[in-house]
């Protein structure tokens, strides 16, 4: 895992707008490809030159691949196109309603959160006991610390994926949208 992250690039500030940034994926090496502008053109580069001497990814790597851009938004606008065409736009929009309202395969976040602060109070009460049984309070000091940053805090965890799927059906989507 962490080879594989030494073999993908960062995020970089650019003062161009890339659409494909982060989408495009080397054939070769499977990095992420960058945004490189060439005279009135937009490619997508992969430079052999970045990656570690020696590695696996090197083998049969070309210095430089270069994909162009234009050719490459064309077919996807196509595609974009055919599944929104009145043709397809209820199957479409059928598809992305019936996709929200699959289980999240996250794991149940309320649930974590409780049993982390059961953890963490189940600790605290037995530190409490051996400070009242006569142990230092000093000594203490840092476990009940740890213990207390154990418990789960609304304000700085990230919620999970919301489990609850959207109610909208095929008809508010297409009145919304225009579509017929």
């Amino acid at each position: 895992m962490a080879a594989r992250r030494k073999l993908e690039r960062g995020p970089k500030a650019t003062k161009r707008a890339y659409p494909l940034r982060g989408r495009v994926r080397c054939g070769y090496c499977s990095r992420r490809m960058e945004g490189t502008p060439r005279a009135t053109r937009t490619y997508y580069r992969c430079a052999a030159r970045n990656m570690v001497p020696g590695s696996a990814a090197l083998h049969g790597h070309p210095k430089n691949v270069y994909l162009p851009e234009a050719p490459v938004l064309d077919v996807l606008n196509v595609w974009l196109g055919d599944l929104f065409a009145g043709d397809n736009v209820n199957r479409t929009v059928a598809a992305l309603v019936a996709s929200q309202h699959e289980p999240s395969r996250a794991p149940n976040v309320r649930q974590e959160a409780r049993k982390r602060l059961d953890t963490a109070e189940a600790r605290l009460r037995r530190f409490h006991a051996a400070i009242e049984a006569g142990v230092e309070p000093a000594a203490l000091v840092e476990a009940i610390n740890e213990a207390r940053g154990l418990r789960p805090n609304r304000l700085t965890r990230r919620r999970g994926p919301s489990t609850t799927p959207i109610r909208r059906g095929c008809r508010n989507c297409t009145r919304h949208y225009g579509w017929r």
